[in-house]
């Protein structure tokens, strides 16, 4: 009997794929922060937000968000811009973008 041990050619099993992450576009970002798109491509340019570039387009992960949303950020790793352009949601969308339950 051959045991899969002495057949070390032996394909391994696949291992699960994460869930995909949530990717925003500039305007789902700007409806969410309550801003303009003209300002949320600014924010990107001036590398306050970070963002994934899939060919010609450009997309915010929800990583991004929720470390944006964090308590533990503060104002300027926020991205707070001039002018009192503030990077900042409402605890509904932080509760939202967590999964957590509505309170």
């Amino acid at each position: 009997m051959t045991h899969a041990a002495d057949m070390p050619d032996t394909p391994r099993p696949p291992r699960p794929l994460p869930p995909p992450e949530r990717l925003w576009t500039v305007d789902e970002f700007a409806t969410l922060w309550d801003r303009s798109p003209k300002t949320v491509r600014r924010w990107i340019r001036e590398g306050k937000i970070h963002v994934v570039r899939l060919g010609g387009t450009v997309r915010i992960p929800n990583s991004e968000v929720l470390r944006l949303t964090s308590p533990d950020v503060d104002d300027e790793d926020a991205g707070e811009a001039q002018g009192g352009d503030e990077l900042r949601t409402s605890p509904a969308v932080s509760r939202m973008l967590t999964g957590a339950a509505a309170s």
